[in-house]
């Protein structure tokens, strides 16, 4: 269906454009350097135009603040995969909360589910979307040709609150439900391209399907959720293990692992599976705290998770961008263990 939809695009797709700063991006007047801006101090001075100074540590978040927000605005163009073999990993609340730190800072974002099956993506974005991958299927050789214009493919995308886009299936009936294959993924991103240079692609369990060897295939940055638990984490030993054998090389060497807090999880558990993993030969780490909202299987809207969560994915935003930089510039393992040292291990995690 893909295939045939593009045979009319003969048109060579024009190279990406460079990241755009989001619409509210401008920047501030500028501060006193001693000037609070965040915190209490910071709320007083907004609020009645006082001046009072920032403490050294308040200063220092602001500084980290604008380096992560200058990151972001700053990524190249690319393919974010989210990827685990382990059903319940936090594929889609990763892939939809890091399209919104994304998107909360730059334009042309867009988060879209590969599953080879319709998958949940759009029924736990923050919108409800009009359309689906059946419609952009369709009118895949006319949206990916040279005739098309921005606004025709943002009628296929649902615009979030944050600022990316979202285009998947919903689960409810009221969309034409599709099998996606290689063949519709090529066609999906053909199109997204056209007009959006930043994509974050969630994936299904399935490692021998062709959509999810495709999105590999063509990720330009892997993410894997790992929450803290045993089954989650030997099921990404194994799949690092796996792409690593299996040509892959690059990509596992490159991917980042992202460590999800559960209730009950402790610090020699993250320990050990960090370890491990470490042993798979991931060299790039990031937190995520644990989020009710998240965890519901509702809807997600970045803006209502807390704001330890939303700082942890801006946090993880900027280090993608870091990494699609140093993938950019040839410079793949330029990433390291987190703050404590993670050190390889000899033991092997699924025997342990």
């Amino acid at each position: 269906m893909g295939q045939e939809a593009l045979a009319a695009a003969t048109q060579p797709a024009p190279a990406p454009a460079a990241a755009v700063p989001g619409l509210f991006d401008e920047a501030a007047p500028a501060a006193t350097a001693e000037q609070a801006r965040s915190g209490w101090r910071g709320r007083v001075n907004a609020a009645m135009g006082l001046h009072l100074r920032a403490t050294p540590t308040e200063r220092d978040a602001a500084t980290s603040e604008r380096a992560r927000r200058a990151a972001i605005q700053s990524s190249p163009p690319g393919v974010v995969v989210i990827a685990s073999p382990k059903g319940g990993a936090g594929k889609t609340p990763t892939a939809l909360m890091l399209a919104a730190a994304f998107g909360s800072h730059r334009r042309g974002v867009v988060a879209w589910d590969g599953c080879e099956s319709p998958g949940t993506l759009a029924d736990r974005a923050a919108l409800r979307q009009p359309g689906g991958i059946a419609d952009v299927l369709v009118s895949a050789g006319r949206l990916a040709s040279g005739q098309a214009a921005a606004a025709e493919l943002a009628a296929y995308l649902t615009a979030q609150p944050a600022g990316h886009e979202v285009l998947g299936t919903a689960l409810d009936g009221s969309q034409d439900p599709i099998a996606v294959g290689a063949d519709e993924c090529a066609a999906v991103m053909a199109v997204l391209r056209r007009h959006r240079d930043l994509m974050v692609v969630d994936t299904g369990n399935n490692t021998y399907a062709p959509a999810w060897r495709w999105a590999v295939g063509h990720a330009d940055q892997l993410v894997v959720p790992v929450p803290l638990r045993v089954d989650a984490a030997k099921a990404a030993y194994w799949m690092l293990h796996r792409l690593r054998a299996e040509g892959y090389e690059e990509t596992a060497a490159a991917a980042r692992v992202l460590l999800v807090a559960v209730p009950g999880a402790d610090g020699a558990l993250e320990q050990r599976i960090a370890e491990q993993l470490a042993a798979a030969g991931a060299t790039r780490f990031s937190r995520v705290p644990y989020d009710s909202l998240l965890a519901a299987g509702g809807r997600i809207a970045f803006g209502q998770t807390t704001a330890a969560t939303q700082a942890a994915f801006t946090d993880l935003a900027a280090r993608v961008a870091g990494d699609l930089a140093g993938r950019a510039s040839g410079s793949v393992l330029t990433g390291r263990a987190p703050a404590g040292g993670y050190s390889s291990s000899d033991g092997e995690f699924p025997g342990s």
